[in-house]
């Protein structure tokens, strides 16, 4: 074992001391530190959206959506968080349906008790993700006026979902298919309806959306924005009625949350009228207020 020889050269002399003690403050102070701040919370926030961690770029943007007013990073942040929460309820509903199917036409006990389990998560993530998205709608209704414009401010991600998932069809037969390839199945399904949503938000198929996204940030029409909240929400109102999760006093307080996008959308039409949005808006307030027959 090395030994530490005791110092024989004596008491360091008080001179030396300062001269050290000053470069060490010296070095530190000049020390750079890292950057900070919403702006760069949201550039993060986009890499990670790009690598397809969503989790992550719905921590670094909670607390700027969550801000008072419409700054210009804050309308990024809810717009990319309305894209997730819409893309999930959209990907676990569609997985609810895919058990349901495959847990009615398995013979096998085991198939009908991981396809019920598995449903059972799906909807459970749909619900969680439709509340999320009406936290959007409370943040962006919050304002005296809606946006007439927002940004979609993201890149197209890195990792693309399959145009068709095959497994889902083996499911939906009742056929097994392994644990492992299932995770892998709802993984697939989620990053499909990512570029599902972003295709429907920018206008056109992937490749159309893709090379707008890939050339920069792509501004929004406000109404169109407001329509596609308001549709998104009502796919979410299914989710805590009669058919899934028959949540009535959820979806009532659900149904209260879409309405507040009624006033704006109204407002928008009246400003610049659209019949073709006109009768979709229509459509939409029908299906609200039929979800509201079960509260």
């Amino acid at each position: 074992m090395n030994r530490v020889e005791p110092s024989t050269s004596g008491p360091i002399p008080p001179a030396v001391v300062s001269v050290f003690l000053s470069l060490l403050l010296t070095a530190c102070s000049s020390s750079v530190s890292p950057p900070k701040g919403v702006g760069v919370d949201y550039q993060v926030a986009k890499g990670m959206f790009k690598q397809g961690n969503l989790d992550r770029v719905i921590t670094l943007t909670d607390t700027m959506a969550s801000a008072n007013g419409n700054s210009p990073e804050t309308l990024k942040a809810r717009v990319l968080r309305a894209v997730i929460f819409s893309s999930r309820i959209q990907a676990y509903k569609e997985l609810a349906d895919i058990y349901k199917k495959g847990s009615q036409a398995a013979r096998n006990p085991q198939f009908v008790s991981t396809y019920d389990r598995r449903r059972s998560n799906a909807l459970q993530y749909a619900g969680d993700a439709t509340v999320s998205l009406g936290e959007v709608v409370l943040q962006f209704t919050s304002s005296p006026e809606f946006p007439r414009e927002v940004v979609l401010d993201a890149p197209w991600p890195s990792v693309e979902g399959p145009e068709e998932i095959p497994d889902l069809t083996r499911i939906s037969h009742g056929m097994w298919v392994p644990e492992n390839q299932q995770d892998n199945i709802a993984l697939d399904a989620q990053h499909k309806a990512v570029d599902d949503v972003l295709s429907e938000l920018v206008g056109g198929d992937r490749s159309k959306a893709r090379t707008e996204m890939e050339s920069g940030p792509v501004t929004l029409n406000g109404l169109d924005f407001a329509l596609f909240l308001e549709k998104h929400m009502v796919e979410g109102l299914k989710i805590y009625g009669p058919n899934y999760l028959a949540d009535p006093g959820q979806l009532k307080t659900l149904c209260g949350v879409a309405d507040r996008l009624a006033s704006p959308i109204a407002n928008m039409l009246k400003e610049k009228p659209d019949k073709a949005k006109e009768a979709e808006f229509k459509k939409l307030q029908k299906q609200i207020e039929d979800a509201k027959k079960f509260t």
